[in-house]
């Protein structure tokens, strides 16, 4: 798909080059025609290239605003303590939460299924 992006942005200029170099003959063009060439080129490229910025400001907006969820254990005074942070800007919502490998607690009952068994409706961010 790329290749097929950069293929289009090379041969539209360039057939707007041709265009009148055809229609006219090479002694046909004159100083007027070969500034509005090179002004279309600039435009062209100019809004090529912002196209590109937004699309790359749009994903970097998108990755600073998501909710990032951090879980870690922490032991203290014997007992083990399960952490689960949003680091995120934004709250997480309907958040289900799955240890793999399931940790099996006195060899028979499921750590998923006792303390993961219903779902966080919300998490909200850490300030």
């Amino acid at each position: 798909m790329k290749t097929f992006k950069w293929l289009v942005i090379i041969i539209i200029p360039l057939l707007f080059l041709l265009a009148p170099t055809l229609a006219y003959g090479v002694e046909g063009i004159d100083m007027s025609m070969a500034t509005n060439v090179g002004m279309f080129f600039l435009t062209y490229f100019m809004v090529i290239f912002t196209w590109e910025t937004l699309q790359k400001s749009r994903q970097e907006s998108y990755l600073e605003s998501r909710p990032y969820l951090i879980a870690d254990f922490e032991a203290e005074e014997g007992l083990l303590y399960f952490y689960v942070r949003n680091i995120g800007k934004t709250p997480a919502l309907n958040v289900n939460l799955h240890i793999n490998p399931d940790i099996k607690l006195f060899d028979k009952i499921s750590f998923n299924e006792k303390v993961f068994s219903k779902e966080i409706k919300y998490s909200p961010q850490i300030k």
